[in-house]
């Protein structure tokens, strides 16, 4: 994606892995627990969606506000 000119990246993860990507990257963390223990290294909590916490809707929203202000050089999104 980033030789094809992508500006930031959404990385998601079920296991904690670098993206190395040479552009911002969102961290998406696909489970609970996961971001429990690597939460300093993910940007957000997808699991949240399977815990019944939020809709998959609002998540969505989440993820595109997120990826909006880091395109706009915020740094912090949590």
């Amino acid at each position: 994606m980033v030789a094809g000119g992508a500006n930031v990246v959404c990385f998601t993860t079920d296991v904690a892995r670098r993206s190395g990507a040479a552009v911002p990257s969102l961290k998406l963390s696909t489970n609970t627990p996961l971001f429990l223990r690597m939460g300093d290294d993910m940007d957000l909590n997808c699991g949240t969606i399977v815990d019944g916490e939020v809709s998959v809707e609002e998540m969505g929203r989440r993820i595109f506000h997120a990826l909006v202000a880091t395109a706009s050089g915020f740094e912090d999104q949590k």
